[in-house]
């Protein structure tokens, strides 16, 4: 190889080097879910305690309030390498215009894991309410939990 050709390939491979080394880093999770839940009921749901193993909510607290007939999303992520997400919150429901369904709770945990299939649950959920599931796979799930009174 002649000089000029070194030197112009010695210039093109510190380009490239440098511009790699500028790219942002990656600030995807490997694994996330957006819970959006639908409030079916007549009922507000009141946020009352949060938690899980592994993951982070992206959604604070306090934002996480259900209104009666509206749709609201919780955000959550993986927070290390290699790893998912196992996640819950609970909720309690007040202004209900049937004082029967006051004072109730409704309880949602969702799992993402790094490997195996993602999963879902109710537990802990009064039975006066019903979830019901839809979505909800891949490595950034999109998770739909429909909420209605029990008939």
């Amino acid at each position: 190889m002649n000089r000029r050709v070194t030197t112009a390939l010695g210039a093109v491979i510190g380009v490239c080097a440098f511009a790699l080394s500028a790219a942002p880093a990656q600030a995807d999770a490997a694994r996330s879910t957006q819970l959006v839940i639908h409030n079916d009921t007549d009922c507000n749901f009141r946020p009352a305690e949060r938690g899980g193993s592994t993951g982070i909510f992206i959604t604070p607290f306090a934002e996480s309030a259900l209104p009666a007939s509206q749709t609201r999303s919780i955000y959550t992520e993986s927070d290390g390498i290699f790893s998912g997400l196992d996640k819950w919150q609970s909720w309690a429901s007040e202004n209900c215009s049937s004082a029967v369904y006051n004072s109730r709770s409704l309880r949602l945990h969702w799992v993402n894991p790094y490997v195996g299939s993602n999963h879902w649950d109710s537990a802990g959920t009064d039975a006066a309410f019903q979830v019901d599931w839809s979505g909800g796979g891949g490595d950034n799930s999109v998770l739909h939990a429909r909420i209605s009174e029990s008939t």
